[in-house]
């Protein structure tokens, strides 16, 4: 069978080759379709286009996001300058966490959770507790255009505008049969990836009108960076303290000094050596350059190249329906009905014996090499440290499954009395998501089986049933790569654990539209209303210990086995770095608003229009209380060519069902200032949710011009300068920073801080979300456009240039007794934004033929922010610019609309700047969520209507 790679390529070569025929045979062009203006909703007051709203709105159509991404929205949107630091599947492929393999947007990022996301106008449930919406669960075969509302809009539009609002318009007026059928694949063969689509609608008689639309999704997944010719383990390494020159310097063929595949001796007068097939010790061979967790060239292993997931495999599907019917011509019913479903499949970190977690091998171990377990009683050595990670030879890594479930049902009247509209609706929605891990290592029984001795008769069995004869105990032999026994990885990770999370959103809102009286200047528009939301949360955690059934198993704190790390102690969390808890919680807001826009000059000396425009919301939180938004602006058309236009706004963010409820435990590891040589040692930190954490605050100013020459025409300009400023921010402290705010006299925080009576260390740390952060960002965005007719070969032509430019001067964050922290020009860590960014289309259409070629920019930028020449040999990160096609072809027969079309994605094959981040398992080669890591890919497409 042709596989899907040469079956795209051959197609792609047919469809460029079809395209270049009809254009060298066409002889007549056809007239360009007339540009329409659309509705935006900057407001709940609608407008026309971005270009003539008083707050900034950027309009970009589903052709537009297409060529920058034709696989998925959130690859698109991301692709624009406001967007920054999205959760994309590539970039959180391989979290641990209920959005794992989710995609979520990030205005200016200052964090998913104050970007509203909208669906025509509406809110949608949250797919996670973080509050924010999975775009992948929205239809985008009827997905019109997507609005991006770039200045604070909580007076509009309610809680998490801070950074603004994105809504997905949808066309719920199609009439037909539409279709859509497109695959794609990388260069190298891989990223396979399908999708299909079909709309309908019609009329039902006089009065009804139906849409009904459905699609599928399917991607395959990416592991390892070795086939990508950029990567060559090329990372930071920290050198060891007292080393002249920075702290960490940049080198390629990266490994750990760690672990190895088959296990590292890190400690003790036997450090250096390694375990290969069959348990064969041999020497560690240092590398070039020798740092404190890895070095350059030598031994060692870089599993980043071979078993870190690119991208996870995934899996997305909606189905949509949407009634209205018409009982006068001023009264109107509707109802809409959404499901989507998502999966994402990828394997976890390997099993990681290492650093904090690593353990401690003693001379009676069973399964030592017995020239080593001679040389060490010959010399009274006791034990050694011993580094491993798992390979997918033998306890591999454990098998993450991310399904979400999401069903909207919507009912609504809108109706009209003379010059007055109003407009009523209740939701409900349900996200179901189910965060399945198995083949997950249970640490007590991996630091058990692996504390292994010899019984009386010589069997190998674990130290641990010496004490405990019936607990089961199967022990493991970890010297050399794939040495374990099936029975050792069966008794280790046989075991599943589940995150059943359901949120359910309940949502009403009324709102009245219409103009009651006119001054000189014109009539005056208000909107006002009411809305009821209400959010709960169920996470459940489903545990099932099939290995241990019908055991007597010791506690994980018994002392029957030797070599638990203590990293370990304390942990109520016995699966390998998962640690979720069951949670449940609820909380609802009250809101009612306002907003108007007032003429205050028309056709006068000083202005062809001035308007004032001016928005106040109150909402009451249970738990919080009460807090106001509100906005106040100015609309100024000093000429036809030219208009001014200027917000301020407060906008307000409530805690979300994370930051009220959450709670779990980890490990973390400390420097005690309270004792005496500030040891460091292992304690546990409980994130913890806090009900009564009141809502942040942003002021929000917005500002800039709007120019439309008339000398040139077809040619729109905007630039609009932006400053948000988020005061209160909701945030956690973190374990070590509570410890020193305490130990430097803030008694407020002490209270979080839990100490054993006994011994005096700290046991736990309540690290709660609390409100002592701010966080700004500030900038210009430019919005440039212009459309012509051309005839550069005959006539008939049309050329478009569109282009988004966004200057971001500040991206900051302070943590309570912090320094204020810049991240702006960070492009190698996350985090952080671009000086510049601009994202550029050109399209060129003759006839059926159509040509769009789009370049993303990302200016030059430094690691990390707060680096000097003392942390670093080299701070700087180079630009990159990407370069998109897309070709599309109309060749529609009778009686039916079909364009064929080809997307060649980075067309030149750009390589990401490696930024040289390195870590256990050799991820962050570069900055997933800005640059590009894939490499060239292609996919092919036919769209139909009839």
């Amino acid at each position: 069978m042709m596989s899907i790679r040469t079956a795209v390529r051959t197609a792609l070569a047919s469809v460029l080759a079809a395209a270049a025929t009809q254009v060298l045979a066409q002889e007549a062009a056809q007239p360009a379709p007339e540009v329409q203006e659309v509705t935006v909703t900057g407001s709940r007051i609608q407008q026309v286009s971005g270009m003539n709203t008083p707050t900034p709105v950027t309009a970009i159509g589903i052709n537009d996001l297409k060529v920058m991404a034709p696989t998925t929205l959130v690859d698109a949107l991301a692709q624009l300058p406001q967007f920054l630091n999205n959760d994309t599947p590539q970039s959180q492929s391989f979290g641990s966490s209920g959005a794992a393999g989710a995609s979520f947007i990030n205005l200016r990022g200052m964090g998913p959770s104050r970007t509203l996301t909208l669906l025509d106008g509406r809110r949608v449930v949250p797919s996670t507790r973080t509050g924010s919406l999975d775009i992948a669960l929205i239809p985008d075969s009827l997905v019109q255009r997507v609005d991006v509302v770039t200045g604070g809009a909580s007076a509009a539009y309610g809680s998490d505008a801070v950074s603004g609002v994105v809504n997905f318009v949808l066309d719920t007026n199609f009439t037909g049969l539409k279709a859509n059928l497109q695959g794609g694949v990388s260069e190298l063969g891989d990223n396979e990836n399908y999708e299909a689509e079909i709309s309908w609608g019609r009329a039902l008689g006089d009065r009804a009108h139906i849409i009904a639309a459905a699609e599928y999704f399917q991607s395959d997944g990416i592991i390892g960076y070795h086939d990508r010719d950029w990567f060559n383990s090329c990372a930071l390494i920290a050198m060891p303290a007292g080393t002249p020159g920075p702290r960490q310097v940049h080198a390629c063929d990266v490994h750990s000094t760690k672990f190895t595949y088959g296990g590292l001796i890190t400690s003790g007068p036997l450090k250096g050596r390694q375990f290969l097939e069959g348990g064969v010790v041999a020497p560690f061979e240092p590398g070039t350059i020798v740092g404190q967790d890895a070095q350059a060239g030598g031994s060692g292993v870089d599993p980043g190249g071979d078993l870190v997931w690119i991208q996870p495999d995934q899996k997305r599907g909606t189905a949509f329906a949407h009634l209205t019917y018409d009982f006068t011509d001023d009264v109107q019913a509707f109802g809409q009905v959404l499901y989507g479903y998502t999966q994402n499949k990828f394997q976890k970190d390997p099993t990681n014996q290492s650093t904090a977690w690593e353990a401690t091998i003693y001379a009676d171990n069973a399964f030592l090499p017995a020239s080593l377990r001679a040389e060490m009683q010959a010399n009274n050595i006791d034990s050694f440290g011993f580094g491993r990670l798992a390979s997918n030879a033998d306890l591999g890594g454990g098998l993450v499954d991310n399904e979400s479930k999401m069903f909207s049902a919507t009912t609504g009247l809108k109706w009209k009395l003379g010059s007055w509209s109003y407009n009523a609706y209740y939701q409900y929605g349900e996200n179901n998501a189910v965060l399945t891990y198995t083949n997950t290592s249970r640490l007590d029984l991996l630091y058990r089986a692996t504390d292994a001795v010899l019984d009386a008769n010589g069997n190998a069995i674990c130290r641990s049933t010496l004490t405990f004869p019936d607990d089961g105990c199967v022990p493991i032999n970890l010297f050399g790569p794939g040495s374990a026994s099936p029975e050792a990885i069966a008794y280790i990770n046989g075991d599943r654990s589940d995150q059943d999370q359901t949120i359910k959103q309940h949502f009403a809102e009324f709102v009245v539209q219409g103009r009651p009286f006119s001054t000189w200047a014109g009539d005056v528009s208000v909107a006002s209303g009411g809305a009821y939301r209400k959010e709960v949360l169920d996470n459940v955690i489903h545990r099932y210990p099939s290995s241990l059934d019908g055991l007597t198993v010791p506690p994980a704190d018994t002392q029957g086995y030797k070599g638990l790390p203590a990293s370990y102690a304390g942990q109520a969390n016995i699966f390998e770095r998962t640690a979720a808890q069951p949670l449940a919680g609820s909380y609802n807001v009250w809101e009612v608003f306002g907003e108007t826009i007032v003429p205050l000059a028309v056709d006068t000396s000083f202005a062809k229009r001035l308007d004032a425009n001016a928005a106040l919301r109150y909402m009451n939180y249970s738990g919080s209380g009460g807090i106001y938004a509100w906005k106040g602006g100015l609309d100024w058309q000093v000429l036809d060519e030219l208009r001014l236009r200027a917000t301020r706004s407060r906008d307000v963010r409530a805690g979300t069902l994370s930051e009220r409820f959450d709670y779990s435990g980890t490990g973390a590891n400390i420097f005690d200032p309270f004792l005496a040589g500030r040891p460091r040692y292992a304690t546990t930190a409980i994130r913890s949710g806090n009900p009564n954490v009141d809502p942040e605050k942003a002021d929000t100013l917005t500002f800039g011009f709007v120019y439309q020459p008339e000398w040139l025409e077809g040619f729109n300009l905007s630039v609009d300068y932006f400053d948000i400023k988020i005061a209160d921010a909701i945030s956690s402290l973190g374990a070590q920073n509570i410890l020193d705010q305490c130990f430097d006299g803030a008694t407020s925080v002490c209270s979080l801080i839990t100490r054993n009576p006994d011994t005096g260390r700290v046991s736990q740390i309540n690290n709660t979300f609390l409100n002592v952060a701010e966080s700004r960002s500030n900038g210009v965005d430019m919005e440039a456009s212009y459309r012509r007719a051309v005839e550069w070969f005959g006539g008939g032509e049309n050329i478009a240039i569109r282009a988004f430019t966004t200057f971001t001067n500040e991206l900051s964050s302070t943590n309570a007794g912090a320094s204020k922290v810049d991240r702006v020009g960070q492009t190698g860590l996350g985090g952080g934004a671009p000086k510049w960014q601009a994202s550029v289309a050109l399209s060129y259409a003759r006839g059926p033929l159509s040509v769009i070629a789009q370049e993303r920019f990302i200016s030059h930028g430094v690691y990390d922010a707060t680096y000097t020449a003392a942390d670093i040999d080299d701070n700087r990160i180079s630009s990159a610019a990407y370069t998109n096609l897309r070709l599309s072809y109309d060749i529609s027969p009778a009686d039916t609309d079909m364009t064929v079309y080809a997307n060649v994605t980075n067309l030149f094959d750009k390589a990401p700047p490696l930024v040289g981040s390195w870590s256990f398992i050799g991820s962050g080669a570069t900055n997933e969520s800005l640059f590009d890591v894939l490499g060239r890919r292609y996919s092919v497409g036919v769209r139909m209507s009839f």
